[in-house]
């Protein structure tokens, strides 16, 4: 099968339309936006690293120009690690609605080309994580919420968050589980090179034994980065936490791997080594694209993107499916509506 870049037309309406033929239309799903008013609130919380790195410079037109060049008609967008999470009870939740309009204000100015994913408070502030989830969904309409992997080292299966899973199940809410500052020491390198895949890694496990999976069936999780080490560990931490764990009979009845196969997993930063892992491990039904647009860079997301289209054990059916059928299905909203026509080959060099 030809690469996407080995297509080729004179015309280039016809290579557009063979270009949609090809990947259908790319959604991702892992795309984080950096506003300057964001960086400045953050600024001021004493807060100018995001698990450790500096943040990226990013436009809405660079945003935009980088879709545009690897083929992506569609994004979920997300601010990533620390999100709301800054000190100050008032802080927090201003940040948060600051996140949740901005979002909004950008779908409405780029229409079918952006989704978001909701913004909250800490959840230790359960009033406020509460009132901004129903304002996100239920007055903005945003696409789904973004939960940070712990909160104050709190992970997601923490009994005090049982709320807002509740609003969140009876919202039928898609929830992006990203990794954010984990606990111990990091080697002198930032959290974000290593520690954070593991981070998601233990939100999934809290979710799994703690009985959220169990308890709040109609919440959809994506796990950032394929799920981080669960791919490779799923097999170990499956057959002792149930011995271990306590309470996990009650928790989890239905076994470890029937929930975990109930997660989805981006693609972000999931590069051409671990790619093969992850199929095996989710299936192309359950993974889907990701970029992590702007912390990736410009090179790590072409070539997560060119692992997918030539991993020859999958069938261009299940790379439909990666690329756009399974977000499609989750986000009906933004993938009904026509986007303004992309430049997928336009430009590419830049």
């Amino acid at each position: 099968m030809k690469s996407f870049l080995e297509l080729n037309s004179k015309k280039k309406e016809d290579r557009l339309k063979q270009a949609e033929a090809f990947y259908g239309a790319i959604v991702d799903v892992h795309h984080h936006i950096l506003p300057q008013a964001y960086l400045e609130a953050l600024a001021d919380s004493g807060v100018h690293q995001s698990i450790g790195v500096l943040f990226p410079d990013w436009t809405i037109e660079k945003d935009l120009k980088t879709m545009d060049r690897l083929g992506i008609k569609r994004a979920i967008l997300s601010f990533s690690s620390p999100g709301a999470n800054v000190p100050g009870i008032e802080n927090a939740r201003n940040l948060a609605r600051f996140c949740n309009d901005f979002m909004a204000q950008t779908i409405k100015a780029q229409p079918g080309r952006y989704g978001a994913f909701a913004t909250l408070p800490p959840l230790e502030d359960l009033s406020g994580a509460l009132k901004e989830l129903e304002y996100a969904m239920d007055e903005l309409a945003l696409d789904g919420v973004a939960l940070s992997s712990n909160y104050d080292l709190k992970y997601l299966g923490d009994a005090s968050f049982e709320p807002v899973h509740k609003a969140l199940n009876a919202r039928n809410a898609v929830v992006h589980v990203h990794p954010t500052d984990p606990p111990g020491v990091q080697f002198g390198i930032p959290a974000a090179v290593m520690d954070a895949p593991f981070d998601a890694t233990r939100a999934a496990v809290s979710l799994i034994c703690s009985g959220v999976m169990e308890r709040y069936p109609d919440i959809t999780f994506i796990l950032s980065h394929g799920g981080g080490v669960l791919p490779y560990l799923s097999y170990r931490i499956g057959k002792m936490v149930p011995h271990i764990w306590k309470s996990f009979t009650q928790n989890a009845p239905k076994g470890f791997d029937k929930y975990l196969n109930q997660f989805y997993y981006d693609s972000a930063i999931v590069g051409p080594d671990a790619f093969p892992c992850l199929i095996k491990h989710a299936g192309a039904s359950r993974v889907i694209f990701g970029t992590d647009y702007p912390f990736a860079g410009r090179a790590v997301p072409a070539e997560c993107l060119e692992a997918i289209q030539n991993f020859t054990q999958i069938s261009c059916q299940n790379r439909y499916e990666i690329l756009e059928k399974n977000a499609s299905a989750l986000f009906p909203r933004l993938c009904k509506i026509k986007p303004p026509l992309a430049h997928p080959l336009q430009d590419r060099s830049t």
